[in-house]
């Protein structure tokens, strides 16, 4: 039978300092009760220290997932290395699919880096410290700028599905995976943000606050200038425009910033 993947989920199902279990989708263009699936992780990697890799096939199928599509296995890594800006690990690995024993896809190679990004308190907790936004938005990264950017200690990219953009999770920037692009209300200027998987939902705010926000928002994003029309508003804000200059201490119920 032929058949390919047709799409590869990785998700995070725990994280903790003494294990983290990660559960890795395969969704086969055609499913049989012949359809398996196999692979591995390797790691931790991180371009800016040294590390020993270790190699963490996937174990058994995971039967939770109830009415998802495709074939799910889990990875047990104990003692994990987290991601984080200044310490970007990632683990890199593969993907197989077999049908009535016999190989038809793959190896199809993933990466992925081990965090747990929270909303609390009027401020975001990156695998339990602080985390305060200083992104920037690019179309395209090139190895100078990227440099720099670093140099500057920004720790958020917000840029489209590029092929920079894997990679430039990697390096150490937080990757926002949908930002801008969906209108909730096509006259209002209502627009929903993701800031990572969908761990933090937001809006964009154009103007003065709407009469009714969704329920299920953590925080709202808007210009500098229209901050002032957004005091009703009872959540986080994330400052759209210019970066603050360097030492500028957060203002109080501000989550970051992001410039151009």
């Amino acid at each position: 039978m032929n058949n390919r993947i047709r799409e590869i989920i990785i998700r995070d199902h725990r994280i903790t300092p003494v294990q983290a279990e990660i559960w890795i989708t395969v969704v086969p263009e055609q499913q049989a009760p012949t359809t398996w699936m196999g692979g591995r992780l390797m790691g931790p990697k991180c371009h800016y220290a040294t590390t020993v890799e270790v190699g963490y096939y996937m174990d058994r199928l995971v039967r939770e997932v109830v009415n998802a599509p495709g074939l799910t296995r889990r990875v047990i890594i104990p003692e994990p290395s987290l991601w984080e800006p200044q310490t970007p690990f990632f683990y890199t690995g593969f993907v197989n699919l077999m049908q009535d024993q016999t190989h038809v896809a793959g190896p199809v190679l993933i990466s992925h880096g081990l965090r747990a990004l929270t909303l609390g308190d009027h401020a975001w907790r990156l695998n339990g410290r602080s985390f305060h936004v200083h992104g920037v938005r690019r179309t395209e990264l090139a190895e100078p700028d990227a440099r720099q950017l670093r140099a500057e200690s920004v720790n958020t990219l917000v840029a489209p599905v590029l092929p920079t953009s894997r990679c430039a999770s990697c390096l150490g920037w937080l990757i926002p995976p949908d930002w801008a692009y969906q209108e909730l209300e096509p006259n209002g200027g209502l627009t929903k943000l993701v800031l990572d998987k969908d761990s933090s939902l937001g809006v964009r705010l154009r103007s003065g606050p709407p009469r009714l926000l969704p329920k299920w928002i953590s925080f709202v994003a808007s210009e500098e200038s229209a901050l002032e029309n957004l005091r009703a508003v009872e959540l986080p804000k994330l400052v759209l425009g210019s970066l603050p200059e360097p030492g500028t201490l957060p203002l109080p119920g501000v989550l970051g910033w992001i410039g151009s």
